[in-house]
């Protein structure tokens, strides 16, 4: 079997990478269990909600598997419930069903903001992981210096989101702490994912234009071979005619001549 050429590889790591957040159908996943899950606890208690948000989950699972649609955002989608309904269901309140996502947030943010401490942003690993740059991007300050500041954004978006929703969880608002889930989940996610997308490719875009203009370092001129003046435009002298005055031999021969003249 022949191995995927570069391009096809870069290719399919983009594809998956899109695959990744499902676009609609994943914002839908991801929220239809959450408004379950509150509206099921406001009606018939905790054990009511749990269940029913693991049988929501399942359903989007089985939808996605009879459509023939991509179930990873699915499968995906109804672990996190599982865990979310199982800690809950420890914890004995409505609003422990938030406690993986509250923690998941600091984490989160930690992983990109140490990432961006040891220069290497997260966010440029897995943008060269996806479509690799023409040379080695640590090494291209502005490239890293966007890369950079995107990873801090992020880890300042996963911050806040630990703030806002730790403190509505301490002050039992479990309503407010879901609309806080739904609003700084998915529509947060692609704001910050489309200033990402832009900014970096703006860099990348400026810096591959200087690029290619520049000469190559790598690469030295060959030296040993003479330029044709011919081909550069530059007009050749012509060669000195016999007993012109331009030629040395013809002034030597010259002064011979006098000489012996005169001393004869």
């Amino acid at each position: 079997m022949s191995e995927p050429s570069g391009a096809s590889a870069a290719d399919a790591r983009r594809q998956m990478f899109i695959d990744s957040f499902g676009g609609v159908r994943g914002l839908i996943d991801s929220a239809l269990p959450v408004i379950v899950f509150v509206v099921a606890n406001a009606i018939g208690g905790l054990n009511v909600a749990v269940w029913s948000a693991i049988a929501v989950g399942l359903g989007i699972v089985a939808l996605r598997l009879a459509r023939k649609q991509s179930v990873q955002q699915a499968f995906s989608g109804f672990f996190g419930v599982a865990i979310a309904a199982f800690i809950a269901k420890q914890t004995g309140e409505a609003k422990g069903y938030f406690l993986l996502g509250i923690w998941g947030s600091l984490v989160y943010a930690a992983i990109f903001a140490l990432s961006a401490l040891i220069r290497r942003p997260l966010v440029g690993v897995i943008w060269e992981w996806v479509s690799p740059s023409s040379r080695p991007w640590r090494s291209w300050p502005p490239l890293m210096r966007v890369y950079t500041v995107t990873t801090l954004l992020w880890a300042a978006v996963s911050l806040s989101r630990f703030l806002v929703q730790n403190r509505l969880y301490d002050a039992d608002e479990t309503g407010w702490l879901a609309t806080a889930r739904l609003a700084m989940g998915y529509p947060l996610t692609i704001a910050v994912l489309a200033v990402t997308f832009l900014w970096v490719r703006r860099v990348r875009a400026r810096e591959d234009a200087v690029d290619s203009v520049e000469p190559d370092p790598s690469v030295e001129p060959d030296l040993s071979v003479e330029p044709d003046p011919s081909a550069t435009g530059e007009s050749v002298p012509p060669a000195p005619a016999p007993g012109d005055h331009g030629d040395p031999g013809t002034i030597k021969l010259g002064k011979v001549r006098e000489t012996d003249h005169t001393s004869s």
